[in-house]
């Protein structure tokens, strides 16, 4: 029902005693349908009057009255002001409620604008601050921590930025771009290594020459951390993982997508990749040894067979020896054009099969412990035919922390939902791979922020 204007008047009068009169007729004009009950007095609900945009100090400001808490008495005034990309700073909270075009509140004040990625959006969809509503003082803000989700979305999107411009623009400045990259993604892995172990079994939408070194470079961090390592040498090893296939970065696009053998060129320069990218690292300005060697030695074997020097066990450095299984069992994850990808449990038995073979048998026994029997991000199938995304190492290996996606009947839930897997009924009855699940997966419902 739409009210007429004479219904209407009294209660802007009592909320904007500024406004003249005409201008009433003009906000009545713009009403959209009203819901209002009489049961008890009249209350009006989720009322929007607006007035035709208009330009005010050069910014695009529109102007809208809500009715807040179901009540003409609480109707109050939302001019809505474009924000401009300097009042969105990576790090720092909000000290205004962001909302959106049509007046619809997306981000509380306190909250940090946590990603490149996430200010670009925001700036996108030209959103806007309430031009009457005061910023808050530093002191007065409830500030939200960073979660492990947003970062990893950041680091995705940096990686993808660095890789395009490593031919345009001048190496050294992307060189130091990937350091930046490597302490974000130790931080990642101290928020939460849950989220990030899951992000490796779940990411699907990425280009894989972004996606697949990140990946690599969570796991020699958690490995890593498990071994006690420096925070030093820990960032020359994540810096070593991201920029190992340096030199081969479209041949890696390309081998991705093809289903034909390899022809002898490319053969030729997969085998020459590790040198080239040392190559390639020396002339843009490192000299660290530790990234250096970790980058040439990364493809030797524990059995000799490897390339491009064919060193035996122990002589390998033993980053190398530690990119290597990461590396090995993120490209079994992901599969390829020519071949499905594994599931988790059968990676894991593939790299545990081959300790003491291509790999290092104290890193295959490590990285076993570290992933468990469900890791992160697998998919599982309960007792009750749920599908399920395993979020959290459980305290018993047979009992990971689940959340189901998919119903009994196939239908993907509204909101995932947490299942107990000590309750029979939502016991894990398989492990599934990611190709049988087709639906897309939003990391920050099933990761939230952990505390500390």
């Amino acid at each position: 029902m739409i009210l007429r204007f004479w219904r209407f008047q009294p209660q802007l009068a009592y909320a904007f005693p500024h406004l003249q009169r005409r201008e009433y007729r003009t906000c009545l004009t713009a009403c959209i349908h009203v819901q209002f009950s009489l049961k008890g007095s009249e209350k009006i609900s989720n009322t929007l009057i607006r007035q035709p945009p208009r330009k005010e100090g050069g910014s695009l400001i529109e102007a809208h009255y809500l009715f807040e808490d179901d009540t003409a008495e609480t109707m109050k005034l939302l001019q809505l002001e474009r924000i401009n990309a300097d009042d969105l700073i990576v790090g720092r909270p909000l000290h205004r409620n962001i909302y959106s075009k049509e007046g619809k509140l997306l981000l509380r004040k306190g909250i940090v604008i946590e990603s490149e990625r996430q200010r670009e959006k925001l700036l996108q969809q030209g959103v806007c601050h309430n031009f009457h509503e005061a910023p808050a003082r530093s002191d007065e803000l409830i500030v939200q921590p960073s979660s492990a989700t947003r970062l990893l979305d950041d680091i995705q999107y940096k990686i993808t930025v660095i890789f395009s411009k490593l031919k345009e623009d001048n190496p050294e400045t992307q060189l130091i771009e990937v350091l930046n990259v490597s302490k974000m993604i130790m931080e990642a892995c101290m928020l939460d290594s849950d989220a990030c172990l899951g992000s490796i079994l779940t990411s699907t939408s990425s280009p894989y020459t972004a996606s697949h070194p990140i990946h690599v470079a969570i796991l020699c961090g958690l490995v890593a951390k498990e071994m006690k390592w420096k925070r030093n040498d820990l960032l020359s090893l994540l810096a070593a993982a991201l920029t190992s296939n340096f030199s081969k970065i479209d041949l890696q696009e390309a081998l991705y997508h093809q289903k034909d053998p390899l022809t002898n060129e490319q053969k030729q320069q997969i085998l020459r990749h590790p040198e080239n990218a040392v190559e390639m690292l020396r002339n843009a300005g490192v000299s660290n040894a530790l990234w250096l060697k970790s980058v040439l030695y990364h493809h030797e074997t524990i059995d000799g067979k490897g390339y491009p020097i064919g060193l035996k066990s122990y002589s390998i450095p033993l980053p190398a020896r530690i990119i290597a299984a990461c590396d090995i069992f993120c490209a079994a994850v992901t599969g390829r054009a020519y071949r499905a990808p594994l599931s988790p449990e059968d990676a894991i038995r593939m790299i545990f099969l081959n300790a003491d073979k291509n790999l290092d048998k104290k890193i295959a026994n490590m990285f076993v412990k570290l992933m468990g029997i469900y890791p992160p991000g697998a998919f599982v199938k309960l007792a009750n035919d749920e599908i399920a995304v395993v979020t959290r190492r459980g305290r018993k290996a047979h009992q990971p922390v689940v959340l189901s996606v998919i119903g009994p009947h196939g239908r993907k839930l509204p909101v995932p939902v947490m299942r107990d897997c000590s309750v029979n009924a939502y016991a894990v009855k398989e492990t599934l791979h990611r190709n049988q699940v087709r639906i897309s997966i939003d990391p920050a419902m099933l990761w939230q922020r952990k505390d500390r």
